[in-house]
């Protein structure tokens, strides 16, 4: 439930955003990572939902080791998040002005 919460958010805030180029190559990756944990603790929730009386110890090692996995993907795309936002300035309203004039400078240098 948090993670849908998160996305959300997420998807509500992102045309908030000014985007420069770094910062929208960040956000696009936090935002597919945010979408494969959902999909990986969505499936492992199934997957526990319908063998949770069935599994032997391959399956439990299976399901400790995908929900590690799905953890370190989480904490990296946090990671990312604390980027965007710290390094950045990203949904940062007295940074808009900042990144949009930085875009500008760059935008003409290209």
């Amino acid at each position: 439930v948090g993670i849908v919460a998160a996305i959300v958010s997420g998807l509500l805030q992102e045309d908030s955003l000014v985007p420069n180029h770094e910062i929208h190559e960040l956000m696009e990756l936090h935002e597919k990572l945010g979408f494969v944990v959902a999909f990986l603790f969505g499936a492992l929730y199934v997957w526990i939902f319908f063998r949770r009386k069935k599994m032997q110890r391959k399956e439990h090692l299976s399901l400790a080791a995908a929900m590690l996995l799905g953890c370190i993907i989480l904490g990296y795309s946090a990671n990312l998040g604390g980027k965007l936002v710290y390094q950045h300035g990203a949904g940062v309203e007295p940074m808009k002005e900042i990144i949009k004039a930085e875009s500008f400078i760059h935008e003409e240098h290209d």
